[in-house]
């Protein structure tokens, strides 16, 4: 088994722990979606790997299914102590797959898609979702969440910042593959965002279908360091879909 197997089944491991974690600490669970939730998470996992691949390279890939795996603590550690509970309890179960398992199942359909589809159909979806989702939904729907943010997470402009920033790393890869992402996003947010922040995680809740187009997000932070960039665009001149 070479070091990149090993590795992407340390990813997936990763994933399927985290949701036996989140089932058993929350009891969220029946028999179904328990098992659906343990299939998808290596799924999302793999997925995502590709993806990153695609966009940065075989390690780059590997660190996307990693942060993955571990979304949940990171949206642990966002949330306010008063608010932790509820996000353990009401958004967590969702955002792995133990409740609407079908939700992170167009996720994980969403970043295969990223990982095989030719650049340009992807770009040029993620536009069209974009402008759909502010058409639909418009903007307004954003302040009541970034109300909802004030209270229940530690900075608002930190979270922003880390979607923004993650978009341009992903571009210094591949405009299109960014403008892709950047899309599905804004689409979902937007989604979100039209049902309310909620007192019972909605918002976070609504972001199922995205968690694994948000690992890559943040993941692409790193794509940002020059020293990457040779590599990538290695990667890049040789993916030619």
């Amino acid at each position: 088994m070479t070091a990149e197997w090993r590795g992407a089944f340390a990813g997936a491991l990763g994933a399927v722990v985290a949701v036996v974690i989140v089932a058993v600490s929350t009891g969220h669970a029946n028999a179904l979606d328990f098992v659906a939730a343990l299939v998808l998470a290596p799924c999302a996992s793999v997925a995502t790997l590709a993806a990153g691949r695609r966009l940065g390279g075989k390690r780059f890939g590997l660190a996307a299914a990693y942060v993955y795996a571990i979304l949940p603590l990171l949206g642990i550690a966002y949330s306010l102590a008063v608010y932790r509970h509820t996000f353990e309890h009401d958004a967590l179960p969702q955002l792995v797959g133990l409740e609407a398992p079908s939700r992170l199942a167009i996720g994980v359909l969403l970043v295969t898609a990223l990982a095989t589809l030719p650049r340009s159909i992807l770009c040029g979806a993620g536009a069209i979702a974009a402008v759909v989702a502010v058409v639909v939904w418009g903007t307004h729907p954003l302040a009541d969440v970034r109300g909802g943010l004030h209270e229940t997470g530690w900075s608002i402009a930190f979270i922003e910042w880390i979607v923004v920033a993650g978009v341009i790393g992903a571009a210094t890869r591949s405009a299109r593959l960014a403008a892709a992402l950047a899309g599905w996003l804004v689409f979902a947010v937007l989604h979100a965002a039209h049902g309310g922040y909620g007192a019972h995680a909605e918002f976070w809740r609504s972001l199922a279908p995205v968690t694994p187009a948000i690992a890559l997000t943040i993941s692409s932070l790193a794509l940002l360091a020059p020293r990457l960039r040779s590599a990538a665009k290695t990667v890049q001149a040789a993916d030619v879909r």
